[in-house]
Parts: C-alpha cells; structure tokens; sequence
C-alpha cells in the first residue's frame, strides 16, 4: 500500500464515522420534534385521540378545554 491509499481509507473511515454520527443527530433531532408537537400525549398517550374525538363530536353545547392544566395560569404539570 501507498500514501494515497491509506490517505483514501483514511478519509473513507472519517466519511463512515461522520455518516453515523449525523444519522445520530436525525435521530435525535426527530425525537425531539416529535416530543415538542406532542405535547398533549405528556398527559397520557390516548390523550390527543380523546381530543380529536372531543373535537369532532357535535353533541357538546360548549366544547371542554382540554386537560385540567393546559389551561391553567398554575401550569401544574407543564
């Protein structure tokens, strides 16, 4: 083997390592945009379902707000 080939595999190895380390940071990154846009399963993970269905129901005179400290000035568990 030569200089240039071990320089090659060299950069390849920096190439593969840089790869993984950015399919990391997806990873992450997507866990934590999901977390912020679901902010409502914080209360159980059948909530935004019940929501939905809240929501969608026409039988309601004045639609509930939704948990207890969504909108509370408290914020209890938020």
């Amino acid at each position: 083997m030569n200089i240039n080939d071990e320089n090659i595999q060299d950069k390849q190895l920096t190439i593969e390592f840089l790869e993984n380390e950015l399919i990391q940071k997806q990873q992450v990154l997507n866990q934590l945009i999901q977390i912020n846009q679901d902010k409502i399963n914080i209360y159980a993970p059948w909530m935004s379902d019940c929501l939905k269905t809240i929501q969608n129901d026409q039988r309601f005179h004045q639609k509930p707000i939704g948990p207890i400290s969504k909108n509370s000035p408290h914020k209890i568990f938020s």
